[in-house]
């Protein structure tokens, strides 16, 4: 069997040997640039808004100090990454990132082709370099991540090459020139793994294991040779010890300096090694432990987690060091208070990292009941698990099989340190990406020695009863038609199978269909055609339940179309609260000029916190009008893009932030001539720094005209007077509004993300529009 180009350092190796990992490589692309049209992205989710936040403000040149006013510090290279990309291409521009980070994804895969044929039997690999890398770049989550702004896709790719770098000094002879090499290979381990540390410091916990492997892989291979030459294992101690202090100089030299940085910049006398994210986290994983015997009032005793309590205790201290120091000795404390209760929280943690899990804010699988989320996104997550049930019972039989190569006490010590710390905090999907490249290279490693005879019936069936007792434990939450009681295998409590779950997806998007078919022929006014679609659609119950949220949506417009608008009001009401709920109800209670009852729909909390302004623009029906009072609450339908109201709107002083492109609607105001566009606008507070407010106006017409008017703004309220094109007669006069944008700052985001709202890069206020002449 030819061993392929990862299978030796010496040597050159023909082109074509090569072409065969080329292929993967090609796929992997494909995978991650098709998941841009395929994921059902709706703004940012978990951690995205905090690290464009903070990237943002170190690309303005505040450097690092956003986390001064955060519950937490992070690591800084992610961060770094992202400022540079902003800085070259603006805050709004995240297509370049996307493309960076996709390019970084395929050079994953590479990576762990190579390390797969460091790490299987001698013979095989190429079939376990070449199996690692379809599995890596087939697998939708690695596409996800090169596509959302987190940090896993760069620290992955970190830690792989450090690991592969760490293999290679393993296995590499003494010899001539040998030396030298592997010296530069322990260096070059130690400063990617160091760099892997201040993307994300978990890492760092598993560096002190890492150290003890080197010594004891250089102690034992060397010892071998120093004990046939002079029958003492003296010179071997003292060599593992030299390789060791090598491997932790390299890191040091990496993660010192910021270390120096980040303690005087942070924490005035206290010691913060990379970031603060460990204390917040260990208090986090102790507390449910507490809730069992003092329930935080934020929450009640019916929540395992209360991060309002955490954030309460937490910002009340207000040094970085100081505050990780009492978070983490209010861990120990609420653990030593209840320890049964720690180690139940721990079990259940550990039952999460390891089976299969439907949800998570990273999967984007929010609404597949009400038929939001593409087929093709569905199938891909049902592929992506189906691909983990198949890989993790392999790697089992993978890791006890022998390979006889240096290099898998780096991979158990991987695995068993996230198996270890991961459920003494909290376990998340995410915890699973970085453990899944191990799992395909020991997978493959299973399939590559299938056939083989295996050294001891005791490693065998060690193997296979390790790989089936993980099957067995993760079939239910992937196949079982139905739910799973007593929170088993999903700690939250009863769940679907991951098949249902994705039937489930599927049958409700197919049904939905109906529910676009009817918005078309509402569109074309044609009321028959629309009933008939809601009707059949509405019949076609999913999951027990009278049918989708948007046909109830489209017959409450359909019956106010028809001037049934108490049917319409009835059948809104009794709907969940979602925000299109509210929306529509206002503009009910308007046409029938309850002008109060409208307001109260309008402000409605639930409507305001989710600001669906695009929505309001694509589906409401506003009356006509030459004037916008923005912030008022009558303003929904007129403007697209800007962000929610600021102050109350039956106040005088109320406006709108423009987003960095958002547009005005002055329904059937055209008049054939040139108009005028009068606005109050301002621009806000801001810093020497940010850039200064500028408004950019642009109107076109049928006829050919355009034009594109840039007006600096005063950070003072004034009112300004741009010319626009003409519109025809009766006709709606639209108009777009670019706005140079900035960022308010870590507290107006923390408050925001309190109400699970989005990170604002605000352009201007504008408190009123109109148009004249």
């Amino acid at each position: 069997m030819k061993p392929g180009p990862f299978a030796s350092p010496a040597g050159r190796r023909p082109a074509g040997d090569y072409l065969p990992y080329l292929l993967p490589l090609v796929v992997a692309l494909a995978v991650r640039v098709l998941a841009w049209w395929i994921l059902p992205y709706r703004g940012q989710i978990s951690d995205e808004a905090e690290y464009l936040a903070a990237a943002t403000w170190l690309a303005n040149g505040r450097g690092f100090s956003f986390y001064k006013a955060w519950i937490w510090t992070r690591p800084p290279l992610y961060l770094l990454f992202l400022a540079a990309h902003i800085r070259l291409f603006g805050p709004g521009n995240l297509l370049p990132i996307r493309i960076s980070q996709t390019a970084i994804s395929v050079v994953t895969v590479a990576l762990a082709m190579a390390w797969g044929a460091r790490l299987a039997e001698r013979g095989h690999e190429r079939r376990v370099a070449l199996t690692t890398g379809w599995a890596m770049a087939l697998c939708y989550g690695f596409a996800t991540y090169a596509f959302l702004l987190l940090s896993e896709t760069l620290f992955v790719v970190l830690l792989l090459l450090g690991l592969l770098l760490l293999t290679l000094w393993a296995q590499t002879e003494s010899g001539s020139g040998g030396r030298r090499r592997k010296a530069g290979l322990l260096a070059a381990g130690g400063v990617a793994l160091g760099l892997g540390a201040l993307t994300r410091a978990l890492l760092a916990g598993a560096l002190p294991l890492v150290a003890a492997w080197v010594w004891w892989q250089a102690a034992r291979t060397d010892g071998q040779r120093t004990a046939s030459e002079s029958g003492t294992h003296r010179w071997a101690f003292r060599r593992g010890i030299a390789q060791t202090t090598l491997l932790t100089a390299a890191v040091c030299a990496v993660i010192l300096p910021w270390t120096f940085w980040n303690s005087r910049f942070y924490g005035g006398n206290g010691l913060i090694l990379i970031d603060t994210t460990g204390g917040y986290n260990a208090l986090l994983g102790a507390q449910a432990a507490h809730q069992e015997l003092e329930p935080a009032p934020e929450c009640g005793a019916s929540k395992s987690r209360c991060e309002k309590e955490l954030y309460r205790l937490l910002k009340a201290v207000p040094d970085q060091a100081k505050r990780q120091s009492k978070a983490y000795r209010l861990a120990v404390e609420w653990i030593a208070a209840n320890p049964g209760g720690f180690v139940r929280k721990t079990v259940r943690e550990m039952v999460d990292l390891v089976t299969i899990n439907y949800g998570g804010a990273e999967r984007l699988s929010s609404g597949y009941t009400q038929g939001i989320i593409p087929i093709p996104h569905l199938l891909a997550l049902l592929a992506d698990d189906t691909l983990y049930l198949l890989a993790a019972p392999l790697a089992i039989a993978g890791l006890v099989r022998r390979q006889g190569r240096p290099g898998k006490g780096l991979a158990l010590m991987w695995l068993s340190y996230n198996l270890v710390t991961g459920p003494l905090f909290f376990a998340i999907n995410r915890f699973r990406v970085p453990l899944l490249p191990v799992l395909f290279i020991y997978g493959a490693c299973a399939l590559a020695q299938w056939r083989e005879r295996w050294t001891s019936t005791a490693r065998q069936a060690m193997g296979l009863a390790g790989a089936g007792a993980l099957l067995l434990f993760l079939l239910p939450s992937f196949g079982y038609w139905g739910s799973l009681n007593g929170g088993l295998p999903a700690s939250d409590g009863p769940d679907s199978s991951i098949l249902l779950n994705t039937y489930l997806g599927i049958r409700a998007r197919i049904v939905s269909w109906d529910c676009t078919r009817a918005e078309a022929a509402l569109t074309r006014n044609d009321l028959a055609a629309a009933q008939h679609y809601i009707d059949r659609g509405s019949a076609r119950r999913v999951a027990g339940n009278n049918g989708l949220d948007c046909f109830a949506l489209l017959q409450a417009r359909i019956d106010a179309a028809r001037g049934e608008s108490g049917k319409a009001l009835a059948l809104l009401q009794s709907m969940n609260p979602i925000p299109e709920r509210f929306l529509l109800e206002g503009e009910i209670y308007q046409r029938l000029g309850q002008r109060d009852r409208a307001l109260g729909a309008f402000v409605r909390r639930d409507l305001e916190e989710a600001n669906p302004t695009t929505w309001a623009w694509n589906n409401l029906h506003p009356p006509p009008t030459t004037r916008v009072d923005l912030g008022s609450g009558f303003d929904w339908g007129y403007v697209d893009a800007f962000y929610g109201r600021e102050g109350r709107a039956e106040d005088p002083g109320n406006f709108r932030w423009t987003a960095p492109r958002s547009r005005l609607r002055f329904v059937g105001a055209g008049t054939g001539a040139p108009q005028t566009l009068r606005m109050r606008v301002s621009g806000g507070h801001r810093d020497a720094v940010d850039p200064a407010p500028q408004l950019t106006v642009i109107s076109a017409d049928a006829s050919g005209c355009s034009r594109a008017d840039t007006i600096d703004i005063s950070p003072v309220w004034r009112t300004i007077d741009i010319p626009i094109c003409p519109t025809a007669a009766g006709h709606d006069v639209i108009v777009e509004l670019r706005s140079t944008t900035f960022l308010a700052g870590p507290g107006e985001l923390a408050q925001r993300q309190q109400v699970h709202e989005q990170l604002r890069l605000l352009g201007v206020q504008v408190d009123w529009a109109e148009l004249h002449g």
